[in-house]
């Protein structure tokens, strides 16, 4: 049996100082915060992006791991991708950005894997419900599993610069699809 056993939830927030966390202003998502890129995207930039590290859960999380396990016999592999709502303000049908549109597009979020010889990209996913190759298991590979109970999976957010922001709460909602098959 291949079964996707666990999947994160996410509450992101911009590192404040040393040890605190808080919500980013209307202004700074305005101005836009810094897009993890193929170059700055490592924990060194961590403090310029909404990030998950607080180890905050929205009430219906189902934990901080991301797992599949795979009992099949055969171990003819697998591939995980994601697909990510746009962020949409809460109660509200406001789109973050829309200027009218619905599309989605002004956030980047990116999956690291930390270790203990640092952090790696596994996946970099934009708000625009299109699915992201997250992890892709060859034929004779096994379980796989992000992250910990003890520690979150690493997530980044960045934010385009947008002409307008709406103050208060924004949700996305992430859709993992597993298929049977090395992609």
């Amino acid at each position: 049996e291949l079964v996707l056993e666990k999947v994160p939830s996410f509450v992101f927030e911009l590192k404040n100082g040393q040890t605190g966390y808080r919500n980013p202003t209307v202004m700074e998502m305005v101005k836009g915060l810094p897009m993890p890129t193929a170059t700055n995207w490592d924990q060194a930039n961590a403090d310029q992006w909404l990030t998950n590290q607080q180890g905050r859960e929205p009430t219906n999380s189902t934990g901080k791991v991301l797992s599949v396990k795979d009992t099949r016999p055969t171990k003819q592999g697998w591939h995980l991708m994601m697909q990510l709502t746009p962020f949409t303000l809460v109660g509200q049908p406001y789109v973050l950005g829309d200027h009218g549109s619905q599309q989605g597009g002004k956030a980047t979020l990116v999956l690291a894997d930390r270790t203990a010889t640092g952090t790696d990209k596994v996946a970099t996913i934009r708000d625009n419900n299109n699915a992201t190759l997250v992890k892709n298991m060859a034929a004779g590979g096994t379980d796989w599993t992000l992250g910990a109970q003890t520690g979150n999976i690493a997530a980044y957010l960045g934010i385009e610069q947008t002409a307008t922001a709406k103050a208060g709460q924004y949700q996305a909602t992430a859709t993992w699809l597993l298929s049977n098959a090395p992609q």
